[in-house]
């Protein structure tokens, strides 16, 4: 299939490259924000964190749209479409100007993250069969997320020390184009054509659903931001509009669409739903982690860059090492005590901060804090894609793998929302910064506990096994391919190789 041994390792390291600039993009952008904001023309009437959420939130909103158009037209032209975007907007976003320039680009990245990251598992898919290079090929590719997210604060930080932030955009950039060479000249031509004619995209769906998503979040995030808070216009026409437009793409996906983008079905397993609930709060926590420990390390701790970056290696180092090993436990502990292991970690890592001393040493709080972060994030997602390939019948494995994108970023984007409320409100109330960012973790332990606790009550995570074989009943109308009311028994699976192939970027 391929020209030589050469060409095959470089279409996986081409693979593998999507997957570490998806990280790259969200990880060391918080590094780089505060000082990028003093560089920018920008206004009070929104949080200088929208740039951050507005990535995730298309990212969210704009997976599933995607998938079906890589089922639709093939992975490559996704994919190369995808890769090429994001190295356009990566390079003009080195040269912004103004807040409003940098949320574009900020769009514009999230948009090409959500297309090629669909595209990528096609490709993969439709190049090796099922087999031991397939799951080798994938373990690379999923080991590539906690080597991107430790790239990107590196390189941000030797960014803001050394250079200038403009550089952290244009090395994405640089890879992005050799990405993109690689691929064209790699790609096996057989990859190229596989693609389904019969299905057709949901194009009202994917509309309510973004448009409804992005303005229920920018009301949100400009709430605090804005005289008159809550009473203005600016932030509640965009409020009740977005809350319209959301419930019109529910009467859309169960009424109208004749290829929903998320079908009914998919709902029907038992403990599905809380199970979605409970770990969008978990990523929720992670949201509230990520950005707000940096902004504890830079303005409480007066770390410089570098110091944050070397700071932050734990948690790059204990998620390498959990993602390497996550698949091989899986089977030795029940999962369902991992989730709540996970819980825990979540509930601990922004609680560290909450409670820190700022004087007292690094290792006392936030080391800790670090590998609970890397703990709670590599085993809910692990076991997001075990409970999602256990539980939906062959024909919904790659909707349950683009759901489990959509959970991460959407948790984000939506947390970061409500953290600014709570920090910007404790501000103007003339609350110091320790204080406020004490507050901000505070939320971000009370919404891991929420998720703790619907699993604890509500979630059981099937074992998975090789032999299971579960029925699921399928609610007639409600699959895309019009298949009637069945019930359908799955054969027994590899789900090792389901759980790697099904690992969608968590970024």
């Amino acid at each position: 299939m391929f020209r030589s041994k050469i060409a095959e390792i470089a279409f996986v390291i081409c693979m593998s490259m999507t997957q570490l600039l998806a990280e790259y993009l969200i990880s060391g952008f918080g590094v780089i924000l505060p000082y990028l904001v003093k560089d920018l023309s920008s206004s009070e009437s929104i949080s200088m964190l929208w740039p951050t959420s507005v990535l995730t939130l298309v990212l969210a909103s704009m997976t599933l749209p995607f998938a079906r158009a890589v089922d639709i037209y093939g992975g490559y032209p996704i994919y190369m479409g995808g890769v090429f975007w994001l190295c356009l907007w990566s390079l003009i976003c080195g040269y912004c100007r103004s807040e409003v320039m940098l949320d574009i680009c900020r769009a514009m990245q999230g948009l090409a993250l959500a297309a090629f990251q669909s595209a990528g598992f096609a490709l993969i898919g439709s190049t090796y069969p099922v087999g031991k290079k397939r799951n080798v090929v994938l373990g690379v590719y999923g080991a590539m997320a906690p080597v991107g997210f430790f790239t990107g604060i590196a390189m941000s930080g030797l960014a803001v020390e050394y250079w200038t932030w403009p550089w952290y955009f244009w090395i994405s950039s640089f890879m992005c184009g050799f990405a993109l060479i690689m691929t064209y000249c790699t790609v096996p031509t057989a990859s190229w054509s596989d693609r389904d004619k019969s299905l057709k995209m949901d194009w009202l769906g994917a509309i309510t659903t973004s448009s409804g998503l992005f303005l229920l979040a920018y009301s949100l995030a400009a709430s605090s931001h804005v005289d008159g808070g809550w009473k203005s216009v600016q932030v509640l026409v965009p409020f009740i509009v977005g809350i319209v437009v959301l419930a019109s793409s529910v009467v859309v996906e169960l009424k109208i669409a004749q290829c929903p983008l998320l079908p009914l079905a998919f709902f029907k397993p038992k403990r599905i739903i809380p199970f979605m609930l409970g770990t969008l709060f978990f990523y929720g926590t992670f949201g509230v982690f990520l950005n707000y420990s940096n902004f504890y390390m830079m303005d409480i701790m007066k770390g410089s860059a570098l110091e944050r970056v070397l700071w932050y290696s734990p948690f790059a180092i204990c998620g390498f090492i959990v993602a390497s090993v996550g698949g091989s436990i899986l089977h030795a502990i029940p999962n369902t005590y991992l989730l709540l292991l996970s819980g825990a970690a979540w509930i601990i890592a922004p609680l560290l901060f909450a409670i820190a001393d700022p004087d007292v040493t690094y290792w006392a709080y936030i080391f800790p804090s670090m590998v609970c972060g890397a703990l709670g994030l590599d085993l809910t997602y692990t076991l997001s894609t075990v409970f999602f390939s256990t539980t939906q019948p062959t024909k919904y494995q790659g909707l349950a793998g683009a759901v489990c994108s959509v959970l991460i970023n959407l948790g984000l984007s939506f947390s970061l929302a409500l953290a600014d409320i709570v920090n910007s409100q404790l501000s103007q109330q003339g609350a110091n910064e320790l204080s406020s960012y004490r507050c901000v973790f505070w939320y971000g332990f009370g919404s891991a506990c929420i998720g703790f606790i619907l699993c604890v009550l509500f979630v059981r995570i099937p074992k998975a096994d090789a032999g299971m074989i579960e029925p699921v009943t399928i609610i007639k109308g409600a699959v895309p391919d019009g298949t009637p009311e069945s019930t359908e028994h799955r054969e027994p699976q590899d789900w090792h190789a389901i759980r790697r192939f099904q690992e969608i970027p968590k970024a």
